[in-house]
């Protein structure tokens, strides 16, 4: 059970039009709906940014509950994995020594299992990936999230937005979310070295026409 609220350093910048009381009930607001699940009832202009709060913090729970789960399934594969091991390594030490060949064949079912098992349990270690976007249809891991910030400071937002409402509007669909951003953003770079044209804000079909 997670006993701890996310509160990224970004609030102070975003909502520096706050008070410092106003600021102070908005993050008691959201630490009481951490705990209790319960929509707190806020009158001043912390309101205002109350579901944005809100949803980053469902966000994050839901992704600290996703990275429990399937850290309790692979402790749970890895000790059937080692039962399993122990009752085939009980088997093979009662084989008579004119068995040799069914304990060759004992032992390689064995490492088939194991190596399948190795598999499964890497997929599990893939990073859990989140939401974002107007239609929830942008999915980003917290590492890409931090990589979108990182090289996008001013506009990473709506660069989210842009590809969510093209994918939406168009059907599209990308296996990777950041890669897809970054080329974009090649794009725009390559556009505006070769004209004058100002097109940060094109649509994203006419990006891709372009080039």
């Amino acid at each position: 059970m997670r006993e701890y609220t996310a509160l990224p350093f970004e609030y102070l910048e975003e909502m520096d039009v706050l008070s410092d009381a106003e600021y102070g009930r908005l993050i008691r607001a959201l630490q009481e709906y951490s705990m209790s699940g319960q929509e707190p009832e806020l009158n001043g202009t912390e309101k205002v940014y109350w579901k944005r709060v809100r949803n980053r913090e469902n966000r994050y729970r839901e992704g600290f509950e996703d990275q429990d789960r399937a850290k309790s399934e692979r402790a749970l594969k890895a000790a059937n994995a080692r039962w399993s091991n122990a009752k085939d390594a009980n088997a093979c030490a009662s084989i008579p020594s004119n068995a040799k060949n069914a304990k060759t064949n004992t032992e390689t079912n064995t490492e088939t299992k194991t190596n399948t098992e190795t598999k499964r349990d890497k997929a599990h270690d893939a990073p859990t990936r989140h939401r974002y976007g107007e239609y929830e249809n942008v999915l980003l891991s917290d590492l890409e999230l931090e990589k979108l910030k990182s090289e996008f400071p001013a506009d990473w937002e709506s660069r989210i937005e842009r590809l969510s409402e093209y994918m939406a509007s168009s059907g599209k669909k990308y296996k990777d979310f950041l890669a897809t951003i970054r080329s974009w953003a090649r794009k725009e770079k390559k556009s505006t070295a070769d004209s004058v044209d100002f097109i940060m804000g094109i649509n994203p079909d006419e990006l891709e026409g372009i080039f």
